[in-house]
């Protein structure tokens, strides 16, 4: 189950296999297989994607479906403000992603010292 969420969290997060290898630290060819489903990754693996994504183990072992729980609220706003909504929720979100992939690389870094 692990290698359907690895792979969807992997490209909603728009990181290539490489880039998520440096950041678990491990090789491209183990993310392939993981995500092809022919190895699972080591319990210390799975504990550094679930803190990289913000997800909880239950949901990468797809013990739960969804990611956190949430809240239903319903606003009304106009097609302007939604749009603007969207782009500042998308801008945070690459932001949020960009420090994330940051952070891994100079924890790699640390490691390798």
């Amino acid at each position: 189950m692990i290698m359907k969420k690895l792979r969807l969290l992997r490209e909603a997060n728009n990181l290539t296999q490489k880039q998520m290898a440096n950041i678990l630290n491990v090789t491209q060819k183990s993310v392939s297989t993981y995500e092809n489903g022919l190895t699972e990754p080591d319990i210390s693996t799975m504990i550094k994607i679930a803190d990289f994504f913000d997800v909880s183990l239950d949901y990468l072992l797809d013990r739960k479906t969804t990611k956190t729980e949430t809240t239903r609220i319903t606003i009304d706003i106009s097609a302007d403000e939604l749009s603007v909504l969207k782009r500042v929720i998308a801008r945070l979100d690459e932001q949020l992603n960009h420090e994330r992939y940051k952070a891994a690389l100079a924890q790699k870094d640390k490691e390798e010292i």
